[in-house]
């Protein structure tokens, strides 16, 4: 669709309406800027304020412990004598109402005085007397206090004392050597804590928290009771606030809502490990710059469709309609209807020069076309007179060509028969002249006496060398014309010519028969025969091969011959080359007898030479047994 023009002007239009809509999110970030810094300050002043407000308490509570520490009972309490010291704290403890409990530690951790006497009875303060002991040693903020010999805020936790969830505090007393004589500890109430949050009067929609560095909650606004003394160290808001001690973020709360969060260490001295950390919720916060980038984009939401409306009207007017008459003009001039013409009158100046000159191009056209079809019909007699010329030369030369063929039948016919009787004449006349006179020497060395030697090695060299003779004209007979392709059938005459190939060629070769006789038309014998010689001299000459198979079969109605060697394969050039005679007269004989010869080669993998002639029925075929139509008859094999 981008491709059409229409689609181009509006895509050009969207596109003209992206800088304002890229000033509108602009405006909106800086607004969205704005807003956050509003929101730092805002929760940055709530947080001091309650950061002051804790680290009062803290620091009250602090005032409180060394108050405690130089009291006569305390120290009484110290030199084993607890009594007075209990009392005492029982009335600080009434007095006070953020504590949860009040003890003094020696420094192994035993606690020597401390109210309430037992978590029990942390609500009645008649009953605050000691019943069991106990031993701080193992509490962490214990262990940082003789360590640090400085007061330590401890972590949220259960108080061994009170049985209550607290802020636990330490301070240490030291003697005139400086060691840790003993540790007054207290603890702020969690709930106390909680409660006096809650009277600040903050916003419900912006959550307070107060956690250790453990990740513990101490406090919580609001719904405290939810919250205290969970453990959220593996929230992201909670690691960033380890991590980064002070600052502000935009990350989940605890609670799964995401917020805007400034938070900062509550720091009393080193040891202080609490931090708080106050929240606005971004949904709430961004609300009315949210709506108002609603409203300006939908503002130029409607102004754009409203111009892609006209934009897309107005093109359907002036330019797709006078377009589209163009193109469909010219689509008719395409298809051949010179005849066709845009018939624009009114327009932009640019489409109705396009339409005149398109209806100029119809006009020229529709002359030329009559010019061509002129030609075309001049053209068309002047072929028609050279057709029917070429016509009569084909007739003619078709006719050369069968009585070419037909004289090459003849001749052939004539050489077959010519060489049928030399091979006759010689092996008759001039074997039986041989005969007779091999016959005459062997009666000529019976007659001479032993004691002629020399007479006696001169006839048997006579004798050997009619041998060779003999020999000499049975094999040129053969050649001339194979006796056994009359007398024994094309099977035995291939046969007999594959131990001819192997004795002078040294190559072994596989006969496959798959014919049930082995008689045939004479003429059809004959051109296979002569067929396979050729091939098989193409093999010995030019092939390569280590070996030649042949198969032999018949459907009754053609005769097929495979010469197959595994040479080095003859190109598609060589098949057609026409100094190739030997494959001209192969494809002669074959063309002669009605039949094909194909000839497949594969460089690097052999050739095929494939002959099919169709048969004649003969008056003299005689049958013979019939064998497995695969199986290979070996040609080197006797009997």
């Amino acid at each position: 669709m981008i491709s059409s023009l229409r689609a181009r002007l509006t895509l050009l239009l969207l596109i003209s309406t992206l800088p304002v809509a890229l000033l509108m999110l602009a405006a909106a970030t800086d607004r969205r800027a704005r807003a956050i810094e509003e929101i730092r300050n805002a929760t940055s002043n709530t947080l001091r304020l309650v950061v002051q407000n804790q680290e009062q308490r803290v620091d009250q509570a602090h005032t409180l412990m060394q108050w405690l520490a130089v009291l006569p009972e305390v120290r009484s309490a110290i030199g084993g004598s607890p009594g007075a010291c209990q009392e005492r704290l029982k009335q600080v403890f009434a007095k006070t109402s953020d504590f949860s409990a009040f003890g003094i530690a020696m420094p192994d951790g035993r606690i020597v005085c401390r109210v309430p006497a037992a978590p029990t009875d942390a609500s009645n303060t008649s009953s605050m007397t000691t019943t069991a002991p106990l031993n701080l040693a193992s509490r962490a903020y214990f262990q940082r206090a003789l360590s640090t010999k400085g007061f330590v805020i401890g972590e949220v936790q259960m108080g061994a004392v009170s049985g209550k969830l607290a802020l636990s505090f330490a301070h240490p007393v030291l003697d005139a050597q400086g060691n840790v004589e003993f540790i007054v500890i207290t603890g702020l109430d969690l709930e106390k804590m909680n409660t006096a949050i809650e009277a600040l009067n903050l916003p419900s929609s912006s959550p307070f928290l107060i956690l250790d560095q453990t990740g513990t909650i101490a406090v919580r606004f609001p719904n405290p009771t939810e919250w205290i003394g969970k453990k959220v160290n593996d929230e992201p808001l909670v690691q960033t606030m380890l991590a980064q001690k002070q600052g502000s973020t935009i990350l989940l709360g605890p609670d799964g809502v995401e917020r805007f969060y400034s938070f900062t260490p509550i720091r009393i001295d080193p040891t202080a490990n609490l931090y708080a950390a106050v929240g606005v919720s971004t949904a709430e916060a961004f609300a009315e710059i949210d709506r108002l980038i609603m409203r300006d984009l939908a503002g130029l939401a409607v102004i754009t469709l409203f111009a892609l409306a006209l934009a897309w009207w107005l093109s359907h007017v002036t330019l797709l309609e006078p377009i589209r008459k163009i193109s469909a003009t010219a689509q008719l001039i395409g298809a051949g209807n010179l005849t066709a013409r845009t018939g624009l009158k009114n327009g932009s100046r640019e489409l109705m020069g396009l339409a005149h000159t398109l209806d100029q191009m119809s006009e020229t056209l529709q002359k030329r076309d009559h010019e061509l079809r002129q030609l075309n019909l001049e053209l068309e007699q002047r072929i028609q007179e050279r057709t029917a010329q070429l016509q009569t030369s084909n007739a003619r030369l078709s006719g050369f060509q069968n009585r070419l063929r037909q004289l090459a039948t003849q001749t052939n016919t004539a050489i077959e028969a010519e060489r049928t009787r030399i091979a006759r004449e010689v092996h008759d006349e001039l074997g039986q002249a041989l005969t007779g006179m091999k016959m005459d020497l062997m009666a000529a060395k019976r007659r001479l006496d032993p004691s002629q030697a020399k007479a006696l090695e001169k006839v048997d060299s006579a004798i050997h060398l009619l041998d060779e003779t003999v020999h000499v004209v049975r094999r040129i007979s053969a050649d001339l014309r194979p006796g056994m392709l009359d007398d024994l059938g094309l099977v035995a005459a291939i046969v007999w010519q594959m131990r001819e190939f192997e004795e002078r060629t040294s190559l072994a070769s596989t006969f496959t028969r798959k014919v049930t006789t082995d008689f045939f038309d004479r003429d059809v014998s004959i051109t296979a025969f002569r067929i396979l010689q050729e091939a098989l001299t193409n093999v010995a000459r030019h092939a390569q091969a280590h070996k030649v198979e042949i198969v032999l079969e018949d459907d009754g109605i053609e005769l097929s011959m495979k010469v197959i060697d595994d040479g080095v394969g003859i190109g598609e050039n060589q098949t057609y080359d026409v100094r190739s005679l030997g494959l001209m007269g192969m494809n002669e004989r074959a063309l002669r007898m009605g039949g094909s010869v194909d000839i497949q080669g594969t460089p690097g993998r052999g050739t095929q030479v494939i002959v099919h002639l169709p048969l004649r029925p003969t008056a003299g075929n005689q049958m013979i047994e019939t064998v497995e139509p695969d199986e290979p008859i070996e040609a080197t094999k006797k009997g």
